[in-house]
Protein backbone atom coordinates (compact mmCIF):
# COMPACT_ATOMS: atom_id res chain seq x y z
CA UNK A 1 0.00 0.00 0.00
CA UNK A 2 1.44 3.40 -0.64
CA UNK A 3 0.57 6.73 0.57
CA UNK A 4 1.52 9.95 -1.29
CA UNK A 5 0.80 13.09 -0.83
CA UNK A 6 2.27 16.62 -2.02
CA UNK A 7 0.30 19.56 -0.67
CA UNK A 8 -2.88 19.86 2.09
CA UNK A 9 -4.83 17.05 1.91
CA UNK A 10 -8.49 17.64 -0.01
CA UNK A 11 -9.87 14.80 1.82
CA UNK A 12 -10.58 17.41 4.72
CA UNK A 13 -13.12 19.24 2.15
CA UNK A 14 -15.62 16.06 0.92
CA UNK A 15 -15.73 14.84 4.49
CA UNK A 16 -19.29 13.40 4.00
CA UNK A 17 -19.47 14.71 0.54
CA UNK A 18 -21.12 11.30 -0.60
CA UNK A 19 -22.85 9.71 1.76
CA UNK A 20 -26.27 8.42 0.79
CA UNK A 21 -28.47 11.43 1.38
CA UNK A 22 -31.56 11.34 -1.61
CA UNK A 23 -31.12 14.43 -3.74
CA UNK A 24 -33.58 16.59 -5.98
CA UNK A 25 -32.49 18.59 -9.04
CA UNK A 26 -33.38 22.30 -8.49
CA UNK A 27 -35.45 23.81 -11.25
CA UNK A 28 -32.70 25.76 -14.15
CA UNK A 29 -34.09 28.74 -12.58
CA UNK A 30 -32.66 28.78 -9.11
CA UNK A 31 -29.73 31.39 -8.49
CA UNK A 32 -26.61 29.76 -8.40
CA UNK A 33 -27.03 26.85 -10.17
CA UNK A 34 -28.12 27.84 -14.06
CA UNK A 35 -25.22 30.52 -13.42
CA UNK A 36 -21.75 30.76 -14.62
CA UNK A 37 -21.65 27.25 -16.54
CA UNK A 38 -19.09 28.12 -19.12
CA UNK A 39 -20.14 27.17 -22.54
CA UNK A 40 -20.03 23.71 -23.47
CA UNK A 41 -18.43 23.86 -27.25
CA UNK A 42 -15.61 25.67 -25.91
CA UNK A 43 -15.36 23.66 -22.93
CA UNK A 44 -11.34 22.59 -22.27
CA UNK A 45 -13.09 19.23 -20.05
CA UNK A 46 -14.32 16.24 -21.30
CA UNK A 47 -15.96 13.30 -19.39
CA UNK A 48 -13.71 11.61 -16.55
CA UNK A 49 -14.35 8.31 -18.25
CA UNK A 50 -12.87 6.62 -21.63
CA UNK A 51 -14.52 7.15 -25.03
CA UNK A 52 -17.80 4.78 -25.93
CA UNK A 53 -18.47 4.73 -22.15
CA UNK A 54 -21.97 5.44 -20.62
CA UNK A 55 -22.58 6.03 -17.21
CA UNK A 56 -25.30 7.76 -14.73
CA UNK A 57 -25.04 10.85 -13.22
CA UNK A 58 -26.14 9.65 -9.54
CA UNK A 59 -25.94 13.15 -7.72
CA UNK A 60 -25.67 16.37 -9.39
CA UNK A 61 -24.72 20.13 -9.12
CA UNK A 62 -27.09 21.76 -6.53
CA UNK A 63 -28.95 18.91 -4.86
CA UNK A 64 -30.00 18.20 -1.39
CA UNK A 65 -27.67 15.75 0.54
CA UNK A 66 -23.78 16.78 -0.29
CA UNK A 67 -23.76 18.72 -3.18
CA UNK A 68 -26.32 21.50 -1.62
CA UNK A 69 -26.70 24.65 -3.60
CA UNK A 70 -24.31 27.76 -1.67
CA UNK A 71 -21.82 24.98 -0.27
CA UNK A 72 -18.41 24.04 -1.22
CA UNK A 73 -19.38 21.28 -3.29
CA UNK A 74 -22.50 22.58 -5.13
CA UNK A 75 -20.81 21.88 -8.50
CA UNK A 76 -19.63 18.31 -8.03
CA UNK A 77 -21.03 15.43 -9.57
CA UNK A 78 -21.07 12.16 -8.34
CA UNK A 79 -21.29 9.45 -11.64
CA UNK A 80 -21.94 6.29 -10.95
CA UNK A 81 -19.58 3.10 -11.81
CA UNK A 82 -18.16 -0.53 -10.95
CA UNK A 83 -15.16 -0.82 -9.08
CA UNK A 84 -12.00 -0.58 -11.62
CA UNK A 85 -13.44 1.77 -14.32
CA UNK A 86 -11.07 2.88 -15.96
CA UNK A 87 -10.83 6.86 -15.11
CA UNK A 88 -9.33 9.50 -18.17
CA UNK A 89 -7.75 12.80 -17.22
CA UNK A 90 -10.53 15.30 -17.86
CA UNK A 91 -8.03 18.49 -19.07
CA UNK A 92 -4.16 18.53 -19.25
CA UNK A 93 -2.19 19.18 -16.04
CA UNK A 94 0.48 18.25 -13.58
CA UNK A 95 -0.68 14.93 -10.87
CA UNK A 96 0.04 16.84 -7.55
CA UNK A 97 -1.59 15.01 -4.58
CA UNK A 98 -1.81 10.91 -4.85
CA UNK A 99 -3.68 9.05 -1.95
CA UNK A 100 -4.35 5.61 -2.64
CA UNK A 101 -3.61 3.89 0.18
CA UNK A 102 -7.52 3.20 1.88
CA UNK A 103 -9.33 -0.24 1.74
CA UNK A 104 -12.78 -0.75 -0.52
CA UNK A 105 -15.76 -0.59 1.30
CA UNK A 106 -14.61 1.04 4.34
CA UNK A 107 -17.28 3.61 5.03
CA UNK A 108 -15.07 5.96 6.68
CA UNK A 109 -15.52 9.56 6.16
CA UNK A 110 -11.77 11.06 5.52
CA UNK A 111 -10.40 7.67 4.20
CA UNK A 112 -11.28 7.81 0.50
CA UNK A 113 -8.62 7.51 -2.22
CA UNK A 114 -8.30 10.44 -4.88
CA UNK A 115 -6.53 12.23 -7.53
CA UNK A 116 -5.27 15.93 -7.90
CA UNK A 117 -4.53 17.27 -11.27
CA UNK A 118 -3.70 21.13 -11.33
CA UNK A 119 -4.20 22.54 -14.66
CA UNK A 120 -2.24 25.20 -16.20
CA UNK A 121 -4.07 27.93 -15.10
CA UNK A 122 -4.08 27.50 -11.52
CA UNK A 123 -7.43 25.41 -11.06
CA UNK A 124 -7.84 22.12 -10.34
CA UNK A 125 -9.56 19.20 -10.66
CA UNK A 126 -10.22 16.30 -8.34
CA UNK A 127 -10.92 12.78 -8.28
CA UNK A 128 -12.18 10.64 -5.84
CA UNK A 129 -13.58 7.48 -3.99
CA UNK A 130 -10.94 5.34 -6.17
CA UNK A 131 -10.22 1.58 -5.81
CA UNK A 132 -7.22 0.89 -3.44
CA UNK A 133 -3.84 1.76 -4.91
CA UNK A 134 -5.67 2.02 -8.48
CA UNK A 135 -3.93 5.56 -8.88
CA UNK A 136 -1.97 4.83 -12.62
CA UNK A 137 0.22 8.28 -12.19
CA UNK A 138 2.78 9.86 -9.63
CA UNK A 139 3.31 12.96 -8.11
CA UNK A 140 4.75 15.46 -10.78
CA UNK A 141 3.66 13.63 -13.61
CA UNK A 142 2.65 15.60 -16.71
CA UNK A 143 -1.05 14.18 -17.91
CA UNK A 144 -3.19 14.76 -21.26
CA UNK A 145 -6.41 15.12 -21.30
CA UNK A 146 -8.08 11.27 -22.25
CA UNK A 147 -4.66 9.34 -20.21
CA UNK A 148 -6.08 7.02 -18.18
CA UNK A 149 -5.33 8.35 -14.95
CA UNK A 150 -6.76 5.54 -12.33
CA UNK A 151 -9.56 3.30 -11.22
CA UNK A 152 -13.10 4.22 -9.46
CA UNK A 153 -13.91 2.83 -6.35
CA UNK A 154 -15.69 2.47 -3.12
CA UNK A 155 -13.59 4.32 -0.47
CA UNK A 156 -14.20 6.93 2.55
CA UNK A 157 -17.94 7.82 3.22
CA UNK A 158 -19.53 6.79 -0.17
CA UNK A 159 -23.23 4.90 -0.59
CA UNK A 160 -21.89 2.68 -3.37
CA UNK A 161 -19.32 2.86 -6.21
CA UNK A 162 -18.44 5.91 -7.97
CA UNK A 163 -16.40 8.92 -8.62
CA UNK A 164 -16.59 12.01 -7.34
CA UNK A 165 -15.44 14.68 -9.79
CA UNK A 166 -15.04 18.31 -9.09
CA UNK A 167 -13.33 21.10 -10.15
CA UNK A 168 -12.32 24.65 -8.03
CA UNK A 169 -9.80 27.23 -8.23
CA UNK A 170 -7.50 25.73 -5.40
CA UNK A 171 -7.53 22.40 -2.66
CA UNK A 172 -9.12 24.56 -0.40
CA UNK A 173 -11.69 26.60 -2.49
CA UNK A 174 -15.25 26.25 -3.25
CA UNK A 175 -16.28 23.82 -6.74
CA UNK A 176 -16.69 25.66 -9.94
CA UNK A 177 -19.49 24.84 -12.60
CA UNK A 178 -18.21 22.89 -15.50
CA UNK A 179 -19.82 21.45 -18.88
CA UNK A 180 -17.69 18.90 -20.77
CA UNK A 181 -16.99 19.07 -24.59
CA UNK A 182 -17.65 14.94 -26.00
CA UNK A 183 -21.35 14.53 -24.89
CA UNK A 184 -24.51 15.52 -25.35
CA UNK A 185 -25.85 18.71 -25.06
CA UNK A 186 -26.44 20.20 -21.22
CA UNK A 187 -26.18 23.82 -21.01
CA UNK A 188 -26.45 23.62 -17.03
CA UNK A 189 -24.46 20.76 -16.19
CA UNK A 190 -25.05 17.12 -16.12
CA UNK A 191 -28.65 16.38 -15.12
CA UNK A 192 -28.88 14.08 -12.31
CA UNK A 193 -30.07 10.48 -13.28
CA UNK A 194 -29.31 10.52 -16.59
CA UNK A 195 -26.71 9.04 -18.68
CA UNK A 196 -23.62 10.43 -20.27
CA UNK A 197 -22.23 8.55 -23.45
CA UNK A 198 -18.35 9.85 -23.47
CA UNK A 199 -17.50 10.98 -27.19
Amino acid sequence: MKLRTGSILVAMVIVGSCGGTESTTPALGDAGCSAGYPEQATSRYVLPYSPGSEFMVGQGNCTDGSHEIDTSQAYAYDIDMPIGTPVIASRDGIVVVVVENWSENNDTPGQENYLIIEHDDGSIAGYYHLTEAGIDVEEGDQVFQGDSVARSGNTGDSSGPHLHFEVATCEDCDTLPVNFGNTREHQFGLDEDDAYLAE
